[in-house]
């Protein structure tokens, strides 16, 4: 009896574990597959020794790619024989092989990573790595006829993923601080904010939305926690002025003589300052200044992704900011080289199908693309005069747009190819092939391995349209690239940093800027600047009642109360009344034509709904089309076409009932009988005079 009882712990304990070790597995590790980097279905490759080029978007730090690795789902044609082989390589070293006897039908491989650099990511402008999947594939030892047979093939699934594994390394220091592992943090900020700490507030913010999800990130105010509560998290952020630190609960009150002893330098009010400190199992990040502008310099150094892996110690001055580099789309016609955009050593080989795919935002072109040609510079294998079948072609999301044939000469310098605009997506996969297949007969004669290059300086040669103004969330993300600032009104709360948090982060991947970082402004600079600037602005509030008259269109105004009625089927489709706690989103422009979205909410209940809308509009960024959206009590948002007149608004406020004017003829009965008397003896009199008048004038 008591093996049984024993046998059935063991069983509990083993399923705990069991569970306990995937929770772990999925908390340590980032996982990124092929659809994630833009390929809609799985990849075939054809021919002898074919190949599949991609690059895979990685963070700058904090991976431990010892731990890391790369996940291959595939599967080969039946026919192949026991010596057809896969390789792979990673950033252009081999670094597995394998026959295809020792591997199912359907393998999946896992391919280390310990072998990449962390320094020369790091050093790049945009951290690409790049794993080359490709093999030797024959059915017989006749590889010339293997050709003909059209059973030399292999897919790469798209279900394959890059596996990176956070560091394990719990490390005091600032740079390690974002690179830990946590399921959850808290931000404490003082109680009362401004605009400007709020911006500063807003990058951090928008930094760990990288790491975890907006419903994860707690805030509470330095004068209201419990001291108990922050040592239930693994990881706090305090950000605040030197001053406003000693509001915090001991022990993790800071005075600010304790920042000048640790700097061991002269401390000046315009140095920003960060610091860690660990309490008990609790790390604190400081983000502080003496004033608005040094927190500002202290966010700035944590979302600056080159500044932030310099952060190697436990506590940084920062003096000095490195502008944020947003792409500034100067003037409507300009180049930009494959180099440009990240892409390197872009070179393939073998013989078949050898695809090399990148994947292209359409924010990294143009802000709106009037036209785009791609200008192709490369270096191949040079080929017979007499082969039939050897192409370079170029594939716009799947679609073959350039197909030239491959020739002795070897290069290809400066081809043209032109790009429909028709075509082009939000993110697209920008395909360049070498097709070599060799038939039977050239096979025998001469068969040399295939070498393809493509030059980075390559280039995309961009003529953009005119087109500044946004009418539609679907092109909402490419009029706000530019010029734009986040603007709060003067006591922001935290759940308008949240809201204006998510919609910068979508932003911020849509667009593949990772220092697309606003700056802030309050309502009156906002309205201050407007008039003679192309400036557009993303305007979070609570309830404010905007003037219909400070707006070219306003789509709702809340002061009054509305419904929305559809066009076609003449049904209501919302109705709002005064009382409703409603967030909205709005998308408008001033009176002197400047892009504003305007998200706001009304009520107490109203403030969660404001930062649900922009998590669920931050989501579905620059596919919602409409230009009112609208949460209220649902679990996602309604979205409506009133600047299109698709979707009807009607005010239905009543005016204020006036009483009509009634004579009331009891209450004023003398008067009116003595008037009417005057009436009758004055008649009268005028009558009695003009009758003796006139019989005047007829005896006269």
């Amino acid at each position: 009896m008591n093996k049984k009882i024993y046998s059935i712990l063991l069983f509990f304990v083993v399923c705990f574990l069991n569970i306990f070790s995937t929770n772990l597995f999925s908390q340590n590790f980032k996982e990124i597959s092929l659809k994630d980097i833009g390929y809609q279905k799985d990849i075939v490759l054809y021919g002898i020794t074919p190949a599949q080029t991609l690059f895979f978007p990685v963070p700058r730090g904090g991976i431990d790619f010892q731990n890391s690795y790369f996940e291959l789902h595939m599967s080969v044609s039946t026919i192949l024989s026991d010596y057809s082989n896969i390789k792979i390589s990673v950033n252009d070293v081999p670094v597995y092989t394998a026959f295809i006897r020792n591997v199912s039908t359907n393998p999946i491989i896992k391919i280390p990573l310990n072998e990449v650099k962390l320094e020369d990511l790091m050093m790049s402008e945009k951290p690409l790595l790049k794993i080359e999947v490709g093999g030797y594939l024959n059915i017989t030892d006749d590889r010339c006829r293997d050709l003909a047979t059209q059973g030399l093939w292999m897919v790469i699934k798209q279900k394959s993923k890059l596996v990176l594994n956070y560091s394990e390394q719990l490390k005091n220091t600032i740079a390690d601080f974002f690179t830990d592992k946590f399921e959850r943090i808290l931000i404490l900020t003082p109680k009362r904010m401004n605009p400007n700490l709020a911006g500063s507030i807003m990058w951090i913010n928008t930094r760990l939305l990288d790491l975890i999800k907006s419903e994860n990130i707690t805030y509470s105010s330095f004068e209201e926690i419990d001291p108990s509560r922050i040592q239930n998290y693994s990881h706090v952020i305090a950000i605040g002025k030197t001053d406003e630190l000693m509001s915090l609960p001991v022990p993790f009150s800071i005075e600010r003589g304790e920042i000048s002893n640790q700097a061991k330098q002269s401390f000046t009010p315009d140095d920003g300052v960060l610091f860690v400190r660990l309490f008990g199992g609790t790390k604190v990040l400081y983000v502080t200044g003496d004033n608005d502008k040094s927190v500002q310099k202290s966010s700035a150094a944590i979302v600056n992704p080159k500044q932030f892996v310099k952060l190697l110690s436990n506590f940084s001055l920062v003096r000095y900011i490195e502008p944020f580099k947003i792409k500034s789309f100067v003037g409507n016609k300009y180049k930009l080289t494959l180099d440009e955009l990240g892409f390197e050593r872009i070179q393939t080989k073998g013989i078949g199908s050898l695809r090399i795919t990148m994947f292209i935002s359409e924010l990294e072109l143009a802000k709106y693309i009037g036209s785009v040609d791609f200008y192709l510079y490369s270096k191949y294998t040079p080929v017979k005069q007499t082969f039939q079948n050897g192409f370079i072609n170029v594939y716009l999301n799947d679609v073959l747009v350039e197909s030239k044939r491959l020739d002795q000469t070897g290069t290809i310098n400066g081809l043209m190819v032109s790009l429909p605009k028709y075509l082009f997506k939000k993110m697209n996969t920008f395909e360049i092939e070498f097709s070599y297949f060799p038939d039977e007969g050239e096979c025998r004669d001469d068969l040399t391995q295939f070498v393809g290059e493509v030059y980075s300086y390559s280039y995309f040669d961009v003529t953009s349209d005119n087109t500044g103004k946004a009418s539609n969330f679907s092109n909402f993300p490419n009029a706000f690239l530019t010029n734009t600032y986040v603007v709060f009104q003067s006591n922001p709360l935290p759940e308008h940093i949240q809201a204006a948090s998510s919609i910068v982060n979508a932003i911020q991947k849509i667009s593949k800027q990772e220092q697309y970082f606003p700056p802030i402004m309050s309502f009156a600079e906002m309205f201050a600047t407007m008039e003679n600037s192309n400036n557009n602005y993303i305007v979070v509030s609570s309830d404010v009642r905007y003037n219909k008259e400070s707006f070219e269109y306003l789509p709702l105004d809340l002061s009054q109360n509305f419904k929305i009625i559809s066009s076609s089927t003449k049904q209501v489709m919302f109705e709002y009344s005064d009382n409703m706690p409603i967030a909205v989103m709005q998308l408008t422009k001033t009176l002197t034509s400047n892009n504003v979205l305007l998200v706001s909410s009304y009520g107490q209940e109203g403030k969660g709904y404001l930062v649900k809308l922009a998590d669920q509009f931050s989501q579905r960024i620059g596919t919602i089309d409409g230009n009112v959206a609208i949460m209220s009590g649902a679990d996602y948002p309604l979205v409506f076409k009133t600047a299109e007149a698709l979707d009807k608004v009607f005010y239905t406020t009543e005016p204020v009932k006036q009483e009509p004017l009634k004579i009331r003829w009891d209450k004023f009965k003398y008067v009116w009988i003595i008037l009417v008397w005057v009436i009758i003896i004055g008649l009268s009199i005028l009558l009695y005079t003009r009758s003796r008048r006139g019989v005047r004038i007829a005896r006269g």
